[in-house]
């Protein structure tokens, strides 16, 4: 027995009666060597199989995980439509914290050109793809992000695919040209643009035969293929022609009714995606068409979430010539400031116009077509009461359009002919008119006083490329987006059933973890049981020569701890030869780097803080009866 002991265990110091019981407990469990080994045995064989099951977890989802990531493709996000976005929507993708990077695009899908180099002088087709600084694309695989030229006549810098610069015969440094075409009034136009190949791209980035350029310098290709002047090219000029027509949405009225067949048709011949009777047209409606409710049957013709352009219009003419029938591309909302007022203005036909006002202005009221110049459709008829304000029939006025925040075209004026008066709290414009305005919606738009012609100025942006910080980013984004009316497309069905398997192995190996944890504490606390009641004579001794309750209560706490702590040692040493053998054996299916079987530092450290925990709850009842024991039952065996 010590000497702190033998003088009276109370009289010692806490910290000493800690350091006794420690000694104590330690001898007594190397004392009985044989029962402590099986019982460490015990819980290494609990916690070793525990290990690899979350270890061959961990290594198959996050495998799996890493894979998905290096392919760009898992963590892209892209429009489902083309719509026009403002910067302030490509602003607010990139404050998500969930955004890796927002690459703007003009068009929805890429666009095809020729890429031509002195080993492949006829050239091969490419994809034109936007790029711009921290591009995860380029940068993730490979490649450095292209720049545009930064003095006129040296090339545009470019980053190749792997598979267009094989079949360009192509390395970084080379030099290529990229042809652009058009056609104007049936009549093919071309222009080269020099390239300086920066980088060229791993397969896994873009399997296709792509370039990617910077977005500037896509910008003005998409401005020159669409007829608009390029200032900083030399060439690159402007085509005349007539500015686009779109409208929110067709009305057609009949005076008979249709059937769901001939609707259907409609939308067939016109492009449209959707139509519905409309059982009580209101009143701005069924001025501009001219026919009352109880006339005609009206039906409303559109795009979800776009415009419609003014070829359907004419599709739908087309495919109904009977002069009854009345087809009409609607602008709802159109605005225009005059002389400081704001007027709402309505888009009405040649036909409608001389129905209602015959005798205001509309002998030279322009017919309606989808190439119409603005020039020959820039009439108005203004309300009455602004006689007053000094501007006659035939004079010309500065109209202002009233945009909305969200519009491509934020300041526009143009000039109109006043065709006459009309005793109205509106303005009519022709049809036409309406739906070179209502253009200003979707792209930027200037107007030359001079020709007097309206002009789109640039091209906008109507696609995006969206890439997530990680893969389980982007189901939360999609359905975000979604909310905003934004239909998407993205891979985050897999990525959702990825996480779902994750979840689900995970709930089985916790299950299969409590399971063995609830047999292991078990034996640990039938083990420590009766280990106290097979030494209630030798503890009955340590309480008779002065051991408090404390000590007694710490003595079977230590020796779990002992045991618990050997017993994860054991079991984590199992665990790395088994998880080795693992690992060895499939080595040959894994990529350079990869384990099958592999578990983080800080889950062996969770693993050995559950054992512990385990191992002290368990000595609990053990330690309860420890405090007991009563003294007198050692001197009644003596």
């Amino acid at each position: 027995m010590s000497e702190a002991a033998h003088r009276g265990f109370p009289d010692a110091g806490a910290g000493q009666r800690l350091v006794t019981t420690l000694r104590l407990a330690w001898d007594d469990l190397l004392h009985e060597w044989l029962l402590t080994a099986c019982l460490v045995a015990a819980i290494a064989a609990v916690m070793a199989p525990i290990m690899l099951l979350t270890a061959l977890k961990f290594g198959f989802i996050n495998n799996l995980r890493e894979k998905l990531i290096q392919d760009p493709s898992f963590r892209l996000v892209q429009p489902a439509q083309a719509v026009y976005r403002e910067p302030s929507f490509f602003d607010d993708l990139r404050g998500d914290k969930r955004v890796a990077f927002v690459q703007p695009t003009v068009t929805l899908s890429a666009r095809p050109s020729r890429l031509m180099s002195d080993k492949a002088p006829k050239g091969v087709s490419v994809s034109m793809r936007p790029t711009s600084e921290g591009d995860p694309l380029i940068l993730e695989h490979g490649g450095r992000v292209p720049v545009p030229a930064v003095a006129s006549g040296q090339p545009d810098q470019v980053a190749l695919t792997a598979e267009a610069a094989t079949k360009l015969q192509l390395a970084v440094g080379d030099f290529a040209k990229l042809r652009i075409t058009r056609t104007v009034k049936k009549r093919r136009e071309k222009v080269f643009l020099d390239l300086e190949v920066v980088s060229i791209l791993q397969p896994a980035a873009d399997g296709s035969a792509s370039v990617y350029l910077p977005e500037t310098v896509i910008r003005q290709i998409e401005n020159y293929k669409s007829g608009i002047r390029v200032p900083e090219r030399e060439g690159w000029d402007a085509v005349s022609q007539p500015p686009r027509q779109v409208f929110e949405e067709i009305i057609l009225a009949t005076p008979f009714e249709l059937s769901d067949i001939e609707i259907n048709d409609l939308i067939v011949d016109s492009g449209v995606t959707s139509a519905e009777r409309m059982a009580d047209p209101d009143e701005r409606i069924v001025s501009a068409v001219g026919l009352q409710p109880d006339e005609a049957t009206y039906v409303r013709l559109g795009v979800k979430n776009k415009l419609v352009d003014g070829r359907s219009v004419r599709a739908l003419a087309t495919a109904m010539p009977d002069r009854e029938v009345r087809v009409l591309g609607a602008v709802g909302n159109l605005k225009l400031k005059i002389g400081g007022r704001e007027l709402p203005a309505r888009a009405m036909t040649q036909q409608v116009l001389r129905e209602r006002y015959a005798a205001a202005g509309a002998g030279n009221w322009p017919r309606w077509g989808d190439k119409q110049t603005f020039f020959r459709s820039r009439n108005i008829l203004l309300p009455g009461t602004m006689r007053s304000q000094g501007v006659t029939a035939g004079s010309v006025v500065s109209a202002g359009l009233v945009s909305a925040p969200d519009h491509a075209t934020r300041d526009l004026q143009v000039d109109l002919v006043v065709s006459g008066y009309i005793d109205e709290d509106f303005a009519v414009v022709p049809m036409a008119l309406a739906g070179m305005l209502a253009t200003a919606r979707e792209a930027p738009l200037v107007y030359d006083n001079q020709s007097h012609q309206l002009y789109r100025s640039s091209i906008g942006f109507y696609g995006y490329r969206l890439y997530g910080k990680t893969i389980d980013d982007i189901p939360g984004l999609v359905d975000t987006l979604r909310k905003r009316g934004i239909e998407v497309r993205a891979k985050a069905d897999i990525i959702d059933q990825l996480q779902r398997l994750d979840s689900s192995l995970t709930a089985m190996i916790l299950i299969v973890a409590l399971v063995a944890l609830v047999g292991g504490a078990t034996v640990v606390v039938a083990s420590f049981y009766a280990a106290v009641e097979r030494k209630r004579h030798e503890l009955a001794l340590f309480r008779l020569i002065g051991f408090p309750r404390s000590s007694m209560f710490q003595f079977p706490l230590i020796q779990s701890v002992i045991v618990g702590l050997a017993g994860f040692i054991a079991g984590t040493v199992l665990f790395y030869v088994f998880a080795g053998i693992i690992n060895a054996y499939f080595a040959d299916n894994l990529r350079q780097g990869e384990q099958v079987c592999r578990l983080p530092v800080s889950y062996v450290a969770a693993f050995g803080a559950v054992c512990l925990a385990v191992a002290l709850a368990s000595s609990l009842l053990s330690a309860f009866r420890a405090t007991k024991i009563d003294p007198a039952e050692g001197m009644r065996v003596e």
